[in-house]
């Protein structure tokens, strides 16, 4: 084992943007689920239609992840 690296702070100097008050921001939503195996869904693959909820609304499936699961 290693010893835990010190606790530091960073970007203390952070300020936020300024924006068109006319513009939408842009919006980044990450959605992290349970633990499940790949093969079991339709997005990598299977051939049963297990993403039903969500096979029209235009979701990324991300390939070489993983999980300590």
């Amino acid at each position: 084992l290693q010893t835990p690296m010190e606790y530091q702070q960073l970007g203390l100097d952070a300020k936020n943007a300024s924006r068109n008050p006319n513009t939408k921001p842009n919006l980044l939503v990450v959605v992290v689920g349970e633990t499940a195996r790949s093969m079991s869904y339709q997005y990598y693959g299977y051939n049963k239609p297990t993403n039903a909820h969500t096979q029209n609304q235009g979701l990324i499936a991300f390939n070489d992840t993983s999980s300590c699961g």
